[in-house]
């Protein structure tokens, strides 16, 4: 099918900066009243590796345990292998790391010679003599250099040395303009080579900024903060606008606490037992893992109400102020609210369903006839998880000037109702000087009290006690067993050196069991068959799955588990025979390609087709348009061969997505992709998504996914799905005539719906039955042979009468293996 090519995995990087986007307004569009805090670009950069590295990237080089170790050095880089260049002039010849195509050989890894702990990452870094320069030739596009990923919590002390060299960059112009001194930016973070997210630290951050100048020559620099992320793949970026030098580096960890394990969630769930898993904390002895059920204290929701008409702050709410205004916002009493004061709600530990509070903006600097925007400052919304305390967003205090308004938190912010928030605080800030909020009629409805118990405890029942737990294990995954199957529980993992704990952590072990298939039923060799299961404990739905199964009659490297040539999209489909003229399927939401498919399951949106291929072509400025192939079953091995002939733009970047990562293609000047490229398989199921990195028009001509076979290893290829209510565990599947298949399967997946806002699946299917409908059998698909091997030699009824071809009721069948099997025939 043409040359083999080659992918680059990737995937996109952001600092870390709140800003602001309307998601709603006033009848003044132009005066948005609630403004959502976003993670976005700062000086929007991102982190896009089209270019694979000549270094395998290893990762911190500290101890796995740091017993005894009262403040850990996990970093101590004085860059003294990088010799070439100069502080003053560094080697600008050849850049030690880009994430940029054609920059670096390397792509963003730092040769791991020329660092001591670990492989540095980073774009637009040179050696500088001893020194680490960064240099971009864009502001708008950062430099940084990244430490080597690992666990990085504990008592940060970050120090370095910094010097400003001479920056000159993109005036926008086509020409150059130096800046006055440079940026250092230095930040925690979390999400390894190829992500970033913000660590959880003490000061909200994460992050230290400043300018320096090159007249103040080197400038010691220091960072302290408390990182509570223990990721494996933590790692603390430098970074700059500008040009600068960085050298050493030291990195240590005091001991004032532990963080708490990354868990990584449930990984085996069934109806009386589950396993959970963790990253294994740096500084951590053994794991405490607690189980809890919890105790619900009353059956009705709780309700936290402030009227402030008495002139009194209610039990349980906190403020900073204690001023009270005679006319609130319904001409009673209300509290006021001034720059830098605080409002917080009561919690009952459970999550709120409803928050409401009427506003309005008192401004004595601004006059009824002056624009609206001459009043300043908003109210900050933070709301409390099991993460802490996150800035959600603003309301802008120009939204509620003059006018008192009604505030319905969970109408504006659509992740209230799944954020597990369980307390809201209000912050005000930059308003005019003398201005004011006025805050009446806070109303707040959280679901129902309760109080966890602990499961198991050997020691102590009260979970103030650090020893109060369910078991302890130096593993990084604890099955808990003998369990009830319908009662809810929730888990935790704590760290554990010596007398030192990390803190309690509940996690909903939100889950349902897959159902127990039985033997397919009313077998018809026409073409259908009804699949059977057992009810699982607290499924409220169920999904049975169809599948045509074959067996490769003898190895193959690259057995086809999915081939298209989407020969049904011809002329009677559309009149396009290029890319360029191609029709639009006008579904801007993902949905069926099935009618243009040979096999189903296809789906995507923003698609187009052209005579023998499909495509897809997104918003240059919005949106993606993608292209989703069936749900593969890709069990046989741990990697499958790619087979793709696609055109598309010049040069674009055609993104895949795969394994939960996105790989990238890069088209070559003639636009087209013809090859085969071999990809790790690291999810037994999924399906393969397509999309162009810059919107950009492109269609599939062909694909083929394959994967080496043993002889006899059985294939199943997804043909249709039907869902049932709790109370149905059957479904009949009907037109499998117009399929060419030997064999068929079926397996049924576990729905739950634990409440309005939280539902689950089972994390696997059922096992799968087989069915032969020529035969009339069914019975488990590992007990299937290869046809080639195990045939029925002779087919009898129950009254011993030799028959031809399946008949109503008892079949005895004779199989070429000496087997005798009984099979009911409806």
């Amino acid at each position: 099918m043409g040359k083999r090519f080659t992918l680059i995995s990737a995937a996109a990087i952001a600092l870390t900066l709140y800003t602001g986007n309307a998601v709603a307004g006033t009848t003044d569009t132009s005066r948005p009243r609630f403004v959502l805090a976003q993670q976005t670009a700062k000086n929007v950069f991102k982190r896009n590796i089209t270019k694979a590295s000549a270094y395998n990237a290893s990762p911190l080089k500290v101890q796995p345990k740091a017993q005894g170790v009262m403040e850990a050095v996990l970093v101590n880089e004085d860059f003294s292998a990088m010799t070439s260049g100069t502080v003053e002039k560094p080697d600008t010849t050849k850049m030690l790391a880009c994430e940029y195509e054609g920059y670096s050989d390397n792509g963003i890894y730092i040769d791991n010679s020329l660092t001591k702990d670990g492989t540095w990452f980073g774009s637009m870094v040179y050696s500088a003599g001893g020194a680490l320069a960064l240099k971009t030739y864009n502001p708008q596009i950062l430099a940084y250099a990244c430490t080597p990923i690992g666990d990085y919590s504990g008592d940060l002390t970050i120090t370095l040395r910094v010097k400003a060299n001479p920056a000159l960059v993109n005036d926008g112009n086509g020409g150059y303009q130096k800046l006055t001194g440079s940026s250092i930016g230095i930040e925690v973070c979390t999400g390894g080579y190829e992500g970033l997210a913000a660590a959880k630290t003490d000061d909200e951050s994460g992050r230290y900024e400043a300018r320096i100048y090159e007249k103040d020559g080197w400038q010691e620099v220091t960072y302290k903060v408390k990182n509570y992320s223990a990721n494996n793949d933590g790692y603390v970026c430098f970074y700059t606008e500008g040009s600068i030098v960085i050298d050493d580096v030291k990195i240590k960890a005091g001991s004032s606490f532990l963080a708490n394990p990354v868990v990584e969630g449930i990984t085996v769930f069934q109806k009386d037992n589950f396993t959970i898993a963790w990253q294994p904390t740096r500084k951590a002895f053994d794991y405490y893992v607690d189980l809890y059920t919890r105790k619900y204290l009353s059956d009705k929701d709780t309700t936290f109400v402030a009227d402030f008409n008495d002139g009194t702050l209610p039990a349980g709410f906190e403020t900073t102020s204690q001023t009270f205004v005679d006319k609130g916002t319904d001409n009673s009493k209300a509290i006021k609210l001034s720059n830098d004061d605080s409002f917080t709600v009561p919690t009952n530990g459970n999550d709120y369903k409803t928050a409401h509070f009427s506003l309005k903006v008192v401004d004595p600097t601004v006059a009824p006839t002056d624009p609206y925007y001459y009043v300043q400052g908003s109210i900050l919304i933070d709301l409390k998880n099991a993460d802490g305390w996150k800035n959600i967003g603003e309301y802008n205090a120009s939204g509620f000037w003059n006018d008192a308004d009604i505030v319905k938190l969970e109408e504006e912010y659509s992740k209230f109702a799944t954020g597990g928030f369980t307390q809201l605080r209000l912050r005000v800030e930059d308003l005019n000087e003398g201005a004011y909020f006025v805050l009446d009629d806070v109303d707040v409805t959280a679901k129902p009290a309760f109080e966890y118990q602990i499961v198991g405890g050997d020691y102590y029942t009260d979970l103030k006690e650090d020893y109060c737990y369910t078991a302890s294990t130096s593993n990084t995954s604890y099955t808990f067993t003998n369990l009830d199957p319908n009662t809810e529980y929730w888990y935790g993992v704590r760290a554990h050196y010596v007398s030192q704990f990390s803190t309690r952590s509940f996690t909903h072990a939100l889950g349902v069991a897959a159902p127990e298939t039985k033997e397919a039923t009313d077998i018809d060799s026409r073409g259908s068959f009804t699949a059977n299961w057992e009810a699982a404990p607290k499924a409220t739905s169920y999904t049975a799955n169809c599948y045509g199964v074959k067996y490769a009659d003898e190895a193959d490297e690259d057995y086809p588990i999915l081939e298209e040539d989407f020969s049904n999209v011809d002329a009677s489909v559309t009149a396009a025979t290029n890319i360029a003229d191609a029709t639009a399927v006008n579904n801007e939401e993902v949905s069926s390609l099935d009618a243009y498919t040979n096999l189903p399951g296809w789906t995507g949106d923003y698609n187009t087709l052209v005579q023998g291929m499909i495509g897809a072509e997104g918003d240059y400025d919005y949106t993606y348009g993608h292209i989703y192939t069936p749900e593969l079953c890709l069990d046989n091995a741990d990697k499958c061969n790619l087979t793709l002939k696609l055109y598309g733009d010049a040069n674009d970047q055609i993104g895949i997505k795969m394994n939960g990562t996105i790989y990238y293609l890069i088209l070559p000047a003639n636009g087209l992709a013809d090859g085969t490229v071999t990809l790790p398989v690291t999810e037994a199921r999924q399906k393969i998504g397509f999309f162009s990195y810059t919107s950009a028009p492109f269609v599939i001509d062909y694909i083929k996914i394959g994967q080496p076979l043993a002889k006899g290893a059985k294939t199943m290829t997804w043909l249709a799905s039907g869902d049932t209510d709790a109370n149905t565990l059957s479904y009949t599947f009907t037109g499998l005539d117009a399929y060419d298949f030997p064999y068929y399967g079926f397996d049924v997946t576990s729905h739950y719906q634990y409440d309005d806002n939280t539902s689950t699946s089972s994390l696997t299917p059922s096992n799968a039955m087989f069915v032969d409908l020529a035969n009339g059998t069914s019975s488990g698909i590992n007990e299937l042979q290869n046809s080639s091997e195990t045939k029925v030699v002779a087919r009898y009824t129950a009254d011993g009468q030799l028959v031809s071809a399946p008949v109503k009721g008892l079949n005895i069948l004779k199989m070429s293996n000496g087997k005798i099997v009984k099979v009911i025939v409806k």
